[in-house]
């Protein structure tokens, strides 16, 4: 929530910005009446009786110079929006958020009203519009846009046993198909991200491990690789903790995973996995993939 009273440093920090703009798009944006707009306001700063007036002028002209930035111009947002239920507490799990020793099997597939939506940034006012939507109350996640912005990958609990699987969606049309398909019954798959060459990478429990820090209540998900229509299914890693969060790095080669490290006195590093800050919450390590 902001301040009541506007501060000298946002007066200068929007004419700053302002100017930027200015400078960057000189065709395409007008300077000139906002900072006209913008010098009474910072005057008014010394003799203000009615600060919530002031307040008000100030964000109406901040939201509408920094709106009509020329970037944003045919520009959408891709986005989840998640309702809770009134009866349902606000923790994590209500929120589709493991913690952080856990993955996606963790949480609870029902009770969710869950909506991929799509938002214009530059008119944040407009309600937002549809994409994608179930009658059933299952937890989506992971939403992971291809480089095109023609489709996205996510996942949710899908199936009689409501198992975690990964999907595609076509935002134009709202398409959707399930990449992971043969796997038995009890294994979760999520968290993927689309590779350069076109193969997928998802986290699975198929590698069928328990975290060990947690006397192995919850399943450990290491990485694998499938093609786009989810047929030669690869495991990349062979670890007994969690291997998530996939991004491929600038150099399109990379492959950034995560590693939840317990304390070494609870488990034996298999060979020759041997990490040197042992007792750091999280390990980032490099993948690194073939052209």
């Amino acid at each position: 929530m902001a301040d009541p009273v506007v501060s000298t440093a946002e007066i200068e920090s929007l004419r700053l910005a302002i100017l930027d703009l200015e400078a960057t798009f000189p065709d395409r944006h007008v300077a000139g009446p906002r900072l006209e707009h913008l010098a009474p306001l910072e005057a008014a700063l010394t003799n203000a009786s009615d600060v919530a007036f002031l307040r008000a002028e100030f964000d109406r002209l901040r939201r509408e110079a920094l709106l009509a930035n020329p970037l944003l111009d045919g520009i959408s947002i891709l986005c989840l929006r998640r309702k809770l239920a009134n009866d349902r507490t606000l923790d994590d799990r209500a929120l589709g958020l493991p913690q952080n020793w856990q993955g996606n099997c963790a949480l609870p597939p029902l009770g969710h009203t869950n909506q991929i939506v799509r938002i214009d940034p530059a008119r944040p006012d407009d309600p937002p519009e549809v994409v994608f939507e179930l009658s059933d109350p299952v937890c989506l996640a992971d939403l992971e846009p291809h480089w095109d912005g023609r489709r996205l990958l996510f996942s949710m609990p899908a199936g009689p046993r409501r198992r975690w699987q990964v999907f595609e969606l076509v935002p134009a049309g709202g398409a959707v198909r399930q990449i992971t398909r043969d796997f038995p019954q009890e294994i979760d798959n999520y968290d993927p991200a689309y590779l350069p060459d076109g193969d997928i990478v998802f986290a699975s429990t198929a590698c069928v491990a328990g975290v060990p820090c947690v006397g192995e209540s919850t399943r450990v998900a290491n990485l694998f690789r499938c093609h786009p229509d989810g047929s030669r299914i690869r495991q990349l890693c062979v670890d007994q903790e969690h291997n998530w969060y996939p991004a491929v790095r600038f150099s399109l080669r990379g492959l950034v995973r995560r590693r939840s490290v317990p304390q070494p006195a609870r488990i034996r590093w298999p060979q020759p996995v041997q990490p040197r800050r042992a007792r750091a919450p999280t390990v980032v390590w490099l993948l690194l993939l073939p052209r």
